[in-house]
């Protein structure tokens, strides 16, 4: 995994991976596991950590290999572009199947050339958009993707704006970059005082803080951003609700990694690679945190109550 086992990100689909395995009567697979924790490291930290990660698959040999998010599946894609022994399977990737087979050949169409298959992070961002301006009943203004400018954030900043393009949205999502915390905080409070702003995105996934000289996660920005701004927070996670953030419409997590757990299974029952084409993760989900939702005062219709998968607390 891109992370560490606890990431709001990679968790929740490394218990899909595990759960699948096991509803499929493999549990008792030999499982190794290797986290990245690259959101906390500095570079050269990470790229020791790189390194051993290619040890450790080298030495390995797997007959299967699950890359979580794009970091893990850019480490291990050179190799099943060549290998002729074992499978790799890519889950909750922001880079699209498209741009990646342009610098890894791997499929034609989405259907695999080579021993690489997978699911592919849709956001459902559009969905997302029409719920939230059906619950208000009215046009929804301009909406901030709040990002950080490490990687992720500006691959997630991508494809929002990619998945909005040619659509009545495009005009009203604007991104606002960010790379420390006192940044962040700059930037929330704009956001806030901005009238003609509505909502905003958060992808502030890390932040440097110089007082601290530390990288923080969005576990421990996700505080800071509710209490400057009081406007809904719309998540590309389901998790992210469980932070204090409103939600709305997002992709499941775990059920992203569920399916990527189901393929390695039919794989490793001997199911033919080409069979199994790449695909978007099929799920969204709409999680909605009612302590954040009593906190902005947004009054939710009998008619969208029902939509709703599952409140928080």
């Amino acid at each position: 995994m891109s992370y560490c086992e606890t990431d709001s990100c990679g968790g929740p689909q490394y218990r899909g991976v595990l759960d699948a395995l096991q509803h499929e009567g493999l549990n008792k697979a030999k499982i190794t596991r290797y986290f990245l924790n690259s959101k906390t490291l500095k570079k050269d930290e990470l790229k020791e950590k790189i390194r051993i990660a290619k040890f450790i698959h080298e030495k390995l040999n797997p007959d299967v290999a699950i890359a979580i998010d794009d970091l893990a599946f850019q480490v291990l894609a050179p190799y099943y572009v060549k290998s002729n022994h074992g499978y790799l399977i890519f889950t909750g990737t922001n880079i699209s199947p498209e741009e990646y087979n342009r610098r890894f050949s791997f499929h034609k169409n989405r259907i695999p050339t080579k021993r690489i298959t997978g699911v592919y992070e849709k956001l459902f961002i559009k969905k997302q958009l029409k719920f939230f301006s059906l619950l208000m009943k009215k046009k929804i203004g301009k909406i901030a993707i709040l990002y950080s400018d490490d990687p992720v954030g500006n691959m997630v900043k991508n494809q929002i704006i990619d998945e909005i393009k040619g659509s009545s949205y495009e005009g009203i999502v604007f991104p606002v970059k960010v790379s420390t915390l006192a940044e962040a905080i700059k930037a929330a409070k704009e956001i806030q005082e901005d009238d003609e702003v509505k909502a905003y995105f958060p992808i502030t996934l890390s932040l440097k803080d110089n007082v601290s000289n530390r990288h923080l996660t969005i576990n421990e920005i996700a505080p800071i951003l509710t209490t400057i701004i009081k406007k809904p927070d719309l998540t590309v996670n389901a998790s992210f609700v469980d932070l204090g953030f409103w939600g709305g419409v997002s992709v499941d997590f775990y059920h992203m990694g569920y399916e990527a757990g189901e393929l390695a299974c039919l794989l490793l029952k001997g199911y033919d690679i080409k069979k199994i084409k790449i695909r978007d993760a099929k799920r969204a989900i709409i999680v909605i945190n009612l302590k954040r939702n009593r906190e902005l005062n947004i009054k939710i219709p009998t008619v969208v109550m029902g939509m709703v998968d599952r409140f928080i607390q």
